[in-house]
């Protein structure tokens, strides 16, 4: 079996939800000498957009976006090992949670999961996080993109109070600031001084691409 049909086979059992064989053709892959830039870049990340697709034009539903990031993700890490050996480099650096008073997380977890898989280096601070915790994790990490989720009406003013502090800090002009979730909106995100409003992980990595001005490769 050639490159190109492995790199199918591969996006086709995320499609078909199948971690059995995406394993088997993963690990098939390195006997055929296909690079883990390839793997990770033609054949994790193009079958998760897919299917992002599939979802955004309501063929797929959250559990089954869920099911296949959390694939994709059990897959990078088997790959983690090889990615350092064969040189991939990151794009950039994501720091990542849930503001203060919000527990929810399965929206920005599926974020962390695609970003890496699209080669961004990613801190994910979790959940609950107070908005001296992001301030801190930008000094010390000094990341090129923060990300601010909120899943209630009751906590999307939390993502306001970050950005404020991150600005009395100094820290405004060294990080882009991306903001998501249920209530979230682009008007809310020019008024609270964001940088980007992502309605969903997919269009959230293009802006953030274009934020950072990375080649969409």
């Amino acid at each position: 079996m050639n490159q190109r049909a492995i790199i199918g086979e591969i996006i086709e059992a995320i499609l078909c939800f199948d971690d059995a064989r995406l394993r088997e053709f993963i690990k098939g892959a390195f006997g055929k000498g296909i690079d883990v830039t390839t793997l990770i870049n033609n054949g994790l990340t193009a079958g998760l957009v897919k299917l992002g697709e599939r979802f955004e034009s309501g063929e797929a539903f959250l559990p089954e976006l869920i099911k296949g990031a959390t694939m994709v993700q059990e897959n990078m890490k088997f790959l983690e090992p090889h990615i350092k050996k064969d040189g991939l480099q990151t794009k950039a650096k994501l720091l990542i949670g849930t503001v203060y008073g919000d527990v929810h997380d399965v929206g920005k977890n599926i974020v962390s999961i695609v970003f890496s898989a699209r080669g961004f280096d990613v801190i994910d601070l979790g959940i609950n996080v107070p908005a001296e915790t992001f301030v801190e994790k930008v000094k010390q990490e000094q990341p090129d993109l923060l990300g601010l989720s909120a899943l209630l009406t009751t906590t999307m003013n939390n993502q306001r109070t970050v950005i404020e502090s991150v600005t009395e800090a100094g820290l405004r002009d060294k990080v882009k600031i991306i903001v998501g979730g249920a209530p979230i909106s682009e008007a809310w995100a020019k008024e609270i001084d964001a940088d980007a409003y992502a309605e969903d992980v997919f269009s959230g990595l293009k802006k953030a691409e274009q934020l950072l001005n990375l080649r969409n490769d």
